[in-house]
């Protein structure tokens, strides 16, 4: 068996270290090894509105308590065109439709 370096097994245990490190230099770039999670924003958007719905009451007591008070005193009255101009002016309303648009 012919060895032509002395030393040559000193190289291939560093070149070995190298590769079980955490962080890598590849062209002059460091790069840690470590898991990555990119979301993309509709995830996030949708994240968003879990969350918030998470915090919110599934049921308004004071606006039912309000309704069901006007409704017995025969003084609840609706407007249809009202309701669609607020829906339509709502924040919540122009943040899902700039998102499913854009």
């Amino acid at each position: 068996m012919f060895i032509d370096e002395v030393g040559a097994s000193e190289q291939v245990k560093n070149i070995d270290k190298i590769r079980k490190s955490k962080d890598i230099q590849i062209n002059g770039i460091k790069s840690s090894k470590s898991d990555k999670l990119d979301i993309s924003k509709s995830s996030e958007f949708q994240m968003t509105i879990k969350e918030a719905l998470a915090q919110t009451p599934d049921i308004r007591e004071d606006k039912v308590r309000e309704v069901s008070q006007k409704i017995e005193n025969n003084t609840y009255r609706t407007s249809s065109s009202a309701i669609a101009k607020k829906i339509m002016e709502s924040d919540e309303y122009n943040g899902i439709r700039s998102e499913l648009f854009s």
